[in-house]
């Protein structure tokens, strides 16, 4: 059955990729994407809450949300008269929330009378069918298992193009040092600067495929999407192994790149960035004016330093597995780590909670996905 299963599911792909590579995005059809998704925002989560939550017995919120006593209607009124952060608020007061213990299965739920567990499949997002799933590096877990759909990808890449002019990094080649399915990273941002009219020049990986002991299925998830979108006309960068030890030369082709197009960009991890940065200096390379768009870590002062003096900037991106990206850098922030929070597409409160073990309180973050 699941030899099936996944013919059926590259059967999928073959037609939606087509269709996605199809796509081209503005900068101008992006601002307008953006500007509309804020307009209808309170729609999209009361969509999602119907559809989602409410006709999906097995989710957790449904069952928390039934232990309140709040029916859809109820929310429905809340969030058309005080909007959805004020809604989110006073669910939060009535325990409908997961915290991190919880969504990870490492506590029982408990609210009140109620004691209940899960599975991470009860929490899929119903609009996203994924026709594959990778999963997370799991640095501090097993990894976390996310899907991977066409249509999502879509949706994310509007922020690209924003992106790339707010940091005045439009006219110049773009490179990522991201890893190979299963996780995702990669192959996420080759699709969708593709369709962004940026496409990746050079892909690296900072580790190959029988490092990672990728599947069969992985495997073949990466060549269907890379082969495919030649046989329609997209000539997506492959992935080339470069290790951590090597960064100089990424270094000497974000140098060269320079020299040729008058400047260049790298995606990557914040440790990754600081890598080729040193890795520039200690071999001499120019890579000044440079951007870095970075992630996987916090970007703090002493790594923004190091950065920097090779004459590169950076711009962090915050991002998840479970939600997706939640907020890109500004430019002009008054700290390094000030971003903008895509809130056209995640809902975010915060809440005191105590740190266990060591009794400690402390201002957390709750986000919601509003994408349908």
């Amino acid at each position: 059955m699941s030899i099936i299963s996944d013919m059926i599911k590259y059967s999928r792909l073959a037609l939606d990729l087509r269709i996605f590579l199809q796509n081209r995005i503005t900068l101008e059809q992006s601002k307008r994407v953006l500007k509309e998704r804020l307009r209808i925002r309170e729609q999209n989560f009361i969509t999602l809450v119907q559809k989602g939550i409410y006709q999906n017995p097995r989710n957790p919120f449904c069952r928390m949300l039934r232990a309140a006593g709040c029916e859809f209607g109820d929310i429905e009124t809340m969030v058309n008269g005080n909007g959805i952060e004020p809604t989110l608020q006073k669910l939060l007061a009535e325990g409908v929330y997961l915290s991190w213990e919880e969504f990870k299965g490492k506590k029982d739920v408990v609210r009140g009378s109620s004691r209940f567990q899960f599975k991470q499949r009860d929490l899929d997002n119903p609009f996203i069918p994924g026709w594959y799933e990778g999963r997370s590096s799991g640095s501090r877990s097993g990894g976390t298992r996310t899907k991977f759909d066409l249509k999502n990808r879509l949706e994310k890449s509007y922020y690209r193009l924003p992106m790339l002019a707010a940091s005045n990094a439009m006219d110049y080649p773009l490179g990522c040092w991201k890893e190979v399915p299963p996780s995702m990273n990669g192959i996420s941002n080759v699709l969708e600067f593709w369709i962004a009219g940026k496409p990746i020049a050079r892909w690296f990986s900072t580790v190959d495929e029988r490092q990672v002991k990728s599947s069969l299925r992985d495997r073949l998830a990466l060549r269907y999407i890379l082969y495919g979108g030649r046989l329609w006309g997209a000539k997506l960068a492959r992935p080339e192994y470069i290790n951590l030890g090597d960064a100089h030369k990424i270094s000497r082709w974000m140098a060269d790149t320079r020299k040729q197009f008058g400047g260049c960009s790298l995606s990557s991890s914040v440790s990754s960035a600081i890598k080729v940065c040193h890795a520039a200096m200690e071999h001499e390379l120019d890579i000044r004016g440079s951007n870095f768009f970075t992630g996987g870590e916090p970007l703090t002062e002493a790594k923004r330093r190091h950065i920097e003096a090779s004459g590169a900037s950076v711009i962090p991106e915050y991002a998840f597995s479970e939600v997706g990206r939640i907020g890109i850098g500004c430019s002009s922030g008054r700290a390094i780590d000030d971003l903008h929070l895509l809130s056209d597409s995640v809902a975010l409160i915060q809440h005191q909670r105590r740190v266990e073990h060591i009794d400690l309180p402390v201002s957390t973050f709750l986000f919601t996905p509003l994408l349908i």
